[in-house]
């Protein structure tokens, strides 16, 4: 380089002029210089006045072989009269920052835009810098058009580069900066281009450093010693599902890349919110899973990734099975017909499992709840509870949100069982002792009133038996009604005569609810002051004393008794 700069100036000298010569009007005659003026780029001062540069010694020119004039000024002095130093940012290329102007440019004409110097191989960058092109090349370097991208004088950025990355890039590539106002946009494109592509040439298609899923592979390590690899990414297929850039889907997915292969057939009104949001990757891997069906985790552990109230439910006492096991015993994963993305609907669901009595069955007696919308649900948590049997609430607190008002069904009434036990001077032991289900079946029962044993469905009861009050005597003893005299099994009596005797053992006997409410009364020993008698509410008054006491009914008049 060296060398060529001494022909150069060696060459300038040859080619001075008289300094009383215009450069239009000696220069360029014919044998002379004109070939200079032949070119394609003129330098200004070399059209316009050679004296700008050139100056006479004294010499006869052109007698003395070039060396009749002197350059008014040294390289690059002579060049900052009109340019402007470029040697003050903190890049400098080193032949600007030696003074070597003429290393790249030729001082009075040239066929290369800037004044280049002309080379063989059409740039002047080549004669410094031995670039090695591969397959795929550049634009701009295929072009011969280095300063696109880099200044060839200063830079306050490495490489003598325009701009930065990735700005410099997104100047020439409009598509891709358009996708840095997308909702994901990819760290290594938003930080640095040449992160993935080399600059000038390449041996990957896109000028990529290396093939995918190498390039991919060199920050994203995958674990693909799973049991279960989707096949994208065992084959290395990481643009099948992701884009490069940028997406408007979340970890880069292309739109819609789970449906281009899994045909998901929308099959029910209610979707799984994931499945509506498309984030099929909120419950799936997407590259290899120790799990079925690339689940992100086993059985309920994935819903709870979400689901966290339901995962506080695992720490009390009574879970469901299926909750503690499977989710999807009960739930649908993508879409169903049914709310809470239920396999089944009402009671059709707990069901399959639980094999119940028979609530169609028009010779049972059925629960009222079990014909609400969902019926279980009336009564039992689907998932876990504090409460056995998985209820919702402890009894009677649980019987009570329904029977706190009277209820009418068909034929039957049921009265406000709630308002009997806020005034009740006594109480059943069953119910103060929080167990209904000691008297009443929850589902359906062969007896009347959900009743757990026989008892007499009217006010009467044909058969006069022990039988017949079977339900009463799992905690009463029988000869309570069938032993006529006593002294120990009852203290209704009068002297020895049992006055339960007298009311039950007859051909008409008498039913225990003539005079008792089962579940709470205002009187003592459960006797009700006015119990249900066909259409008609008997009022029954009962007083009790220290060794006997009196009842007046609607069906006698008032009759005393005394032990």
């Amino acid at each position: 380089m060296r060398l060529q700069n001494t022909i150069i100036i060696l060459f300038v000298s040859f080619i001075a002029l008289p300094s009383t010569l215009q450069a239009q009007e000696g220069c360029n005659a014919p044998g002379c210089h004109d070939k200079l003026f032949k070119k394609t780029v003129l330098h200004d001062p070399f059209t316009d006045d050679c004296e700008s540069c050139h100056e006479a010694n004294g010499n006869e020119h052109p007698e003395t072989a070039g060396n009749e004039f002197s350059l008014t000024a040294e390289s690059p002095d002579l060049c900052y009269e009109c340019h402007d130093a470029q040697n003050t940012m903190e890049n400098i290329h080193p032949p600007v920052d030696d003074g070597e102007c003429l290393s790249c440019h030729s001082p009075h004409s040239s066929d290369e835009q800037g004044l280049l110097l002309e080379t063989e191989n059409g740039n002047i960058c080549l004669e410094c810098h031995d670039l090695e092109l591969s397959e795929f090349v550049h634009h701009p370097v295929k072009d011969n058009k280095c300063t696109s991208c880099h200044n060839p004088h200063q830079s306050p950025n490495a490489s003598l580069l325009e701009k930065q990355s990735p700005d410099l890039c997104l100047s020439c590539h409009h598509d891709q900066k358009k996708e840095m106002d997308e909702e994901t946009v990819h760290a290594a494109f938003e930080e640095d281009c040449l992160n993935c592509h080399q600059p000038h040439s390449s041996v990957v298609s896109k000028l990529l450093i290396k093939g995918v899923p190498d390039l991919c592979n060199e920050c994203h390590e995958l674990d693909m010693s799973a049991e279960n690899l989707h096949p994208p990414a065992e084959d290395g297929e990481c643009l099948s599902c992701h884009r490069p850039h940028s997406s408007q889907q979340p970890d880069l997915f292309v739109s819609n890349a789970c449906t281009e292969c899994h045909e998901l057939e929308k099959t029910g009104k209610y979707a799984h919110l994931p499945v509506e949001e498309g984030n099929c990757a909120g419950c799936h891997e997407p590259h290899a899973s120790a799990n079925s069906l690339f689940l992100k985790a086993e059985g309920p552990q994935l819903c709870f990734s979400c689901h966290n109230k339901e995962k506080q439910n695992t720490t009390l006492p009574n879970i469901h099975p299926p909750f503690e096991e499977d989710c999807t015993a009960c739930h649908q994963p993508h879409y169903s017909n049914n709310k809470q993305l239920l396999k089944n609907s009402g009671s059709e669901l707990c069901m399959e499992c639980h094999e119940a009595e028979t609530v169609g069955d028009s010779t049972r007696t059925v629960h009222g709840a079990l014909r609400k919308e969902l019926p279980c649900k009336s009564c039992h948590t689907a998932h876990a509870s504090d409460k056995e049997a998985l209820l919702i609430a402890k009894q009677p607190e649980l019987c009570l949100t329904c029977h706190k008002e009277e209820i009418t069904f068909k034929d039957r009434q049921i009265v406000n069982i709630g308002n009997i036990l806020q005034t009740a001077e006594s109480v059943h032991p069953p119910v103060e002792d929080d167990d209904c289900t000691a008297c009443h079946q929850l589902h359906s029962e062969t007896y009347p009133f959900l009743l757990t044993d026989a008892f007499p469905k009217s006010n009467y009861a044909r058969i006069n038996s022990e039988e017949s009050y079977a339900l009463c005597f799992n905690c009463h003893d029988s000869e309570i009604i069938l032993k006529k005299e006593t002294t120990s099994a009852t203290e209704f009596r009068n002297g020895k005569l049992n006055l339960h005797f007298l009311h039950v053992n007859r051909e008409k006997s008498r039913s225990c609810s003539n005079c008792h409410d089962a579940h709470g009364a205002a009187q003592e020993s459960l006797i009700a002051e006015k119990v249900h008698f066909g259409n008609w509410f008997m009022p029954v008054h009962y007083k009790k004393t220290d060794n006997g006491g009196s009842c007046l009914t609607g069906c006698h008049e008032e009759k005393f008794y005394k032990r």
